[in-house]
Parts: structure tokens; C-alpha cells; sequence
């Protein structure tokens, strides 16, 4: 609207325009007072696709104790940055979960199609976990992977579980001690790595005891004296029980179920031990090449 002269309005009253008139040229002087709206429209966000669980596969078996997760990536309709949440349990219901970790980063950039997650966290052995894994957009979480409910699947909704298995093992880093020639009524040993005594490893998954037992070495002198010794030592800190284990000379035996390496433990920095052997050479022992083979029989330990 504009007002034509000597019509009565407030100047600068909002929604309207103000003229004025200057009497010595008749014109009109036209001020508009505008008022501006800004519209912001905001869209939807959608949230990630749901992760295809990878490793450990569906129904398989391991014996690694702190496994390696992986998966294939979710996708983000919107390009916003992923991270994962990854749970395990025992319990397909995931009520009190063994593993719980939020955050996880996702390695798209580097890895195209999958994200690796290093567990820290020990499992138990012969237990079946269910475990599962969903994507964050930093506005929400998108589905379970694999058909998982939101408020925890049933047995027969979660497609993704695995068994830890138990492994009782033990390696021998070397399998022969070689004394070379000695003479009669002399002893010998491996005390000073001269040569090198017996060193096994727990290669298994679980603490493990174990026994020795040996075949006889010499003729004149029977099994079970202390012409033939053995004793247990350390290798690796806290690897065993040095208090219940043999660490003192031992007769050698041909049979016996004693344990002489007591709680030998499976974790990778502390897992061997070492065997020294003892021998004294009696005096009337005829020449000639000397053997014995020795036995090393690993047990759980209870």
C-alpha cells in the first residue's frame, strides 16, 4: 500500500510502506519496511545397515582364547562416520556380556569391505559364545548384525556363534641332549647350558602339569638311582610352580605319574621350562654308545 500524501500514518510502522511528500518538487519519497522469513528444512536421518558378522565363522571351533573378530562394513545412506559396537556372551540372550565394546572404529579406509577387532579379553574353553555387532552414526544405532533382535535374540535369531575348545599341548624346542665322549667315574650335566638341557613349551590353551619317565642309560647301574638325575628350572618368570614342581635333582623313573612340572601356564610370555640332566658315569660301565629316551606326558591341570 502506498499512502498518498497527507494521508495520516505512523512512519515506520511495520507491514506498511510510508510516502511522504516534498511540496517543492511533488514527488514521492517511498521507504518499504520488509520483514524476512528463513525456511530451514532439516531431512530424515537414516540409520547404517546392518554389519555381516565374519570371524569367528558361524558353528565353528577354536582354541585361540582372545579371538579375532571381523566383519563386513555396514553402509550410511547419509556419508556419516561409522563406528561399531560389538558384543559376546555365552548366553544368546546377551544379558551379561564377556565382551562389551562400543566405539570400535571403522576401517573402511583401509580395509574397503571389513573391520578387525583384537580381543584383549580371555574366553573360557569348551564354551559356546553367541556374539553380534551393530553400526553407530553418532545420531543412533542401526540393526543387529545377522538377524539379531534389538532386545536380544532367541537361540534361533542370532546366526552367529562359536566354541572355544580346549588344547592340551606341549612342544619340545630341541629333542636330544648330546653329552659326547665321557670317561667312567665322571658326572656331567646341563646346569651351565653345556650342552643345551631340554626346553618344552605349553603350545596349548589351558595350565598344564606334566611327567617324565625315561628308558634306562646304562648297564651296570639300574633305572632309579642318582647316577641318572634330572631336575626341572625356570626359563620364564612365574611360568610354573616352582614350590610343587621338581627343581631339585630327581632320580630319573621308568614309570610313575608324578607331576613334575606343576601349573604350567599357557600364556605366551610365560609358557616353558627347562629340563637339566644329570649323569654320573659308574665306574665299571662297559664303552660304547649311550641312549635313553625320555617321555614327557602332559595332563590337564584340576
Amino acid at each position: 500500500v502506498i499512502c498518498a500524501a497527507g494521508t495520516p500514518r505512523v512512519r515506520g510502522e511495520p507491514g506498511f510502506t510510508t510516502a511522504t511528500s516534498d511540496p517543492a518538487t511533488a514527488a514521492f519519497a517511498v521507504m518499504l519496511n520488509t520483514r524476512q522469513v528463513i525456511v530451514t528444512t532439516v531431512s530424515a536421518n537414516t540409520l547404517p545397515t546392518p554389519p555381516v558378522t565374519g570371524r569367528p565363522f558361524n558353528g565353528s571351533s577354536i582354541t585361540n582364547r582372545t579371538p579375532i573378530f571381523d566383519w563386513f562394513n555396514s553402509s550410511d545412506a547419509d556419508g556419516d562416520v561409522i563406528s561399531y559396537h560389538l558384543q559376546v556372551d555365552d548366553n544368546a540372550r546377551f544379558n551379561n556380556p564377556e565382551i562389551n565394546v562400543s566405539a570400535i572404529t571403522d576401517l573402511s579406509t583401509a580395509a574397503p569391505e571389513n573391520t578387525t577387532w583384537y580381543s584383549t579379553i580371555e574366553l573360557a574353553v569348551d564354551t559356546t559364545y553367541y556374539w553380534r555387532v551393530r553400526a553407530n552414526d553418532s545420531t543412533g544405532f542401526g540393526t543387529w548384525s545377522n538377524g539379531a533382535a534389538n532386545d536380544g535374540p532367541g537361540d534361533a535369531s542370532n546366526l552367529s556363534n562359536f566354541t572355544v575348545n580346549s588344547l592340551l599341548s606341549i612342544t619340545m624346542m630341541n629333542n636330544a641332549v648330546e653329552f659326547g665322549e665321557v670317561a667312567p667315574g665322571t658326572e656331567v650335566n646341563t646346569s651351565d647350558q653345556v650342552p643345551a638341557p631340554f626346553r618344552a613349551e605349553n603350545t596349548g590353551n589351558i595350565d598344564a602339569n606334566v611327567s617324565l619317565n625315561a628308558s634306562a642309560i646304562f648297564i651296570t647301574i639300574p633305572i632309579n638311582r642318582s647316577a641318572y638325575q634330572f631336575k626341572i628350572r625356570a626359563n620364564e618368570s612365574n611360568a610354573f610352580s616352582s614350590v610343587l614342581s621338581a627343581t631339585g635333582w630327581t632320580n630319573v623313573t621308568n614309570s610313575t605319574t608324578a607331576a613334575h612340572v606343576v601349573n604350567l601356564t599357557w600364556r605366551d610370555s610365560r609358557n616353558d621350562f627347562l629340563t637339566d640332566i644329570n649323569l654320573t658315569i659308574p665306574s665299571d660301565e662297559p664303552s660304547g654308545f649311550k641312549t635313553s629316551t625320555i617321555t614327557f606326558t602332559v595332563v590337564r591341570n584340576e
